[in-house]
């Protein structure tokens, strides 16, 4: 998996003496962390998505005018 041979690098560069470097390493290592839990921001709207479409027209208004406001 890609992931294997990318983590171990951007965890060693986490350390590095440049501060753009490690800034960028933490980013990384924080954004493939986030997508293998599940929890990336294209999984979320899917999963909302699709839960929304199982509401009625009611419900869906509802959940319209409350993040509307």
């Amino acid at each position: 998996m890609i992931v294997e041979k990318i983590l171990p690098v951007l965890i060693k560069l986490c350390f590095d003496k440049v501060l753009h470097v490690r800034h960028g390493a933490i980013l990384g290592v924080s954004e493939i962390i986030i997508g293998l839990s599940g929890n990336s921001g294209n999984h979320r709207k899917t999963v909302l998505e699709r839960a929304f479409k199982t509401l009625s027209l009611k419900e869906r208004n509802i959940i319209k005018e409350e993040t509307d406001n």
